[in-house]
């Protein structure tokens, strides 16, 4: 139970950062993943850094401090090294956008559940040069029912690069449906069967994956309520 409401805080503490960041994007959220100019791939972790406590330090061309636990669950930290932990990794890597930041899991994934061209859009996206759907505040129906971020990822296998944001591995990415009980995702029974999510309203729950909706009435995976 501990641990659960202790992830459960580090959830609000993500939305927060992820509230904070878009007050100061002109209300875009941040990408999930970005191919920068140096040649370097980010993960969506390291945009929230100066939201968790750490400032940029030029002459090191880095992010030094800040909270970095938040991005991992207690249980997962228990597991020592087979847990996906992301604070325990090469600390000039971890929360930075450097090369290999990508390839460190966190115990907190966030979300672009219909990731391909075309689909719903997500909470998450990525810019020009991938799927070209980042989000805007604006295209949100209904923040409390858009999850932003939760325990684990979908890397079920193949995808060790991956291990920090939720997809739909299983069949068309885009088509309604998605369960991450069925699909086997890493964390999402990680509390007593039941996994942590943070809304974008800012409210964290926590959900029986088998119960959050991704049909043809509501999905709470996308900015529009009823995208399928």
């Amino acid at each position: 139970m501990a641990h659960k409401i202790s992830c459960l805080n580090n959830h609000k503490q993500l939305g927060l950062a992820v509230q904070l960041y878009s007050s100061d994007n002109e209300d875009w959220l941040n990408p999930i993943q970005e191919r920068l100019a140096s040649g370097i791939e980010s993960s969506w972790r390291p945009y929230l850094m100066k939201y968790l406590g750490a400032r940029w330090d030029r002459s090191k061309q880095m992010y030094p401090g800040g909270s970095k636990p938040i991005y991992d669950c207690p249980t997962e930290n228990a597991r020592g090294k087979k847990g996906d932990v992301y604070h325990q990794g090469n600390p000039a890597v971890v929360g930075q956008f450097r090369v290999g930041e990508i390839s460190i899991a966190s115990g907190i994934g966030a979300v672009n559940v219909h990731w391909t061209r075309g689909g719903a859009q997500p909470p998450f996206g990525r810019p020009v040069g991938y799927e070209n759907n980042l989000c805007n505040w604006g295209m949100v129906e209904s923040a409390s029912e858009m999850i932003l971020l939760g325990d684990g990822h979908s890397n079920i296998g193949g995808w060790p690069n991956d291990e920090w944001w939720i997809w739909k591995e299983l069949g068309n990415a885009n088509s309604a449906g998605y369960n991450r009980f069925i699909q086997n995702d890493p964390g999402a029974m990680r509390h007593a069967g039941s996994s942590n999510y943070v809304f974008g309203d800012g409210r964290a729950a926590t959900l029986d994956p088998n119960l959050i909706p991704c049909d043809e009435s509501a999905c709470w995976w996308s900015a529009p309520q009823s995208p399928h």
